[in-house]
């Protein structure tokens, strides 16, 4: 039996949608127990980031997709289920755990940032691994003085972490084409001038970068470090 001759571009081709077709499936069945029984354990053992690279090989932003995705499946579970006090915890552990590993996989992909601004930055518990998500970030995208800017206010409203704050602003402002009007709101923190108002300025200044769907965290906070404005008028 004569087989057919293929050229060498067919070939190439036919492996290519074999390769890609392994790669959805894995990824696929790497992220099947969250959609399909949220089952929240958390792993254990070598970091699921780099068994996902691995796995994925040269289709790392398609597995990073894939983590995205089970971000907003993660957060759906947890806004409409009825979870108890220790479940809404380990959710959000596992939500947390899935923004990391779509940093890790693609860090150049500006949405996982602004979810971890808009879901972890403001979420009581969470503070710290919005800060390492945004640090790390910062060091790909050398060239945007935001993710340094962002993470060094979270470490300082938050976390109340004055040195990393200064070390995150100091990196901010250093990079190329940052704002005048961040120098000036950095400068406030890195003189250390305590008190709410400064974060209110930086959180408005905020909500002007991020689009609207992640508004709601920022205004409660917002609103928050105003009632302290007013607490602390009252007391003089």
């Amino acid at each position: 039996m004569i087989r057919p001759h293929l050229s060498q571009p067919v070939r190439w081709l036919t492996w290519g949608f074999i390769i890609s077709g392994c790669t959805l499936y894995i990824c696929t069945r790497l992220i099947q127990p969250v959609l399909q029984n949220h089952s929240h354990e958390m792993e254990t053992g070598p970091s699921p980031a780099i068994i996902q690279s691995i796995a994925a090989g040269p289709f790392k932003g398609l597995a990073s997709d894939f983590n995205i995705l089970s971000v907003f499946t993660m957060y759906n579970h947890i806004k409409f289920a009825p979870l108890d006090e220790a479940q809404q915890q380990v959710a959000w552990q596992q939500l947390s755990s899935y923004l990391h590993r779509a940093q890790s996989l693609d860090p150049w992909f500006m949405d996982t940032y602004r979810l971890t601004i808009g879901l972890l930055a403001f979420s009581d518990g969470f503070a710290s691994d919005a800060v390492q998500i945004l640090e790390a970030g910062s060091k790909h995208i050398s060239w945007d003085w935001k993710l340094p800017f962002y993470a060094g206010f979270i470490a300082y409203d938050r976390l109340n972490d004055q040195q990393k704050a200064f070390e995150l602003m100091q990196e901010s402002i250093s990079r190329p084409n940052v704002s005048p009007l961040a120098i000036g709101l950095a400068s406030r923190f890195l003189q250390k001038e305590k008190g709410p108002e400064a974060s209110v300025l930086f959180l408005e200044y905020m909500l002007q970068t991020m689009p609207n769907k992640y508004h709601g965290p920022i205004k409660k906070r917002i609103k928050e470090l105003k009632r302290k404005t007013i607490l602390k008028e009252r007391e003089r």
